[in-house]
């Protein structure tokens, strides 16, 4: 059991350490400036950036210094739990997940609440009496189902009851420029 699960930590732990070297290497060996993109004439700005202010940005995101002392700044500011400014948004990271979070983890439970009862139900129905057409069809379903990617899923989720019924937003969580009392 003990030797199961730190092998499994270990595991995690090799998997975290890639997906921080891979967020850390991917946006500085793509070809371009990352200032084009998140501030400068590439961005939706109005403004290019002058050479003093591109010059100051690339000392502020310390993309002036050699790719080692990048990544040890970038270790030991996750180490500090420091994420950064975003290029793009003039936030910092953590703040902006955490504006995020809550809209997420909501949609998170929403979707399991909903998956948990119709698996259940459908499961339920299903073993009932086995080998019945009600059978068949429920596990014809579930699997045609699973095989669908879910962004597939929630496109045409989102394009019938967003777009074709006007349930729900289609972007965010309002409705964009509605004025919300309370």
């Amino acid at each position: 059991m003990v030797p199961d699960l730190v092998r499994l930590l270990a595991r995690y732990g090799v998997l975290a350490a890639g997906i921080v070297l891979l967020n850390f290497f991917v946006p500085r060996l793509l070809p371009g400036d990352p200032l084009d993109f998140g501030a400068g004439e590439g961005a939706n700005s109005a403004v290019p950036l002058s050479g003093a202010a591109r010059g100051q940005l690339r000392a502020y995101y310390r993309l002036d210094e050699p790719m080692g002392r990048q990544l040890a700044d970038y270790l030991g500011d996750l180490a500090r739990g420091d994420l950064g400014r975003s290029i793009v948004r003039p936030a910092p990271v953590g703040e902006l997940i955490g504006d995020r979070l809550p809209w997420t983890m909501g949609l998170l439970l929403v979707a399991l609440g909903i998956s948990v009862v119709l698996g259940t139900v459908g499961g339920l129905a299903a073993g009932w009496r086995p080998g019945t057409r009600r059978d068949r069809v429920l596990v014809s379903t579930a699997s045609a189902l699973a095989a669908i990617p879910e962004f597939l899923i929630a496109i045409g989720l989102l394009a019938v009851f967003a777009a074709g019924f006007g349930w729900f937003p289609l972007f965010g969580g309002r409705t964009v420029f509605a004025v919300y009392d309370g």
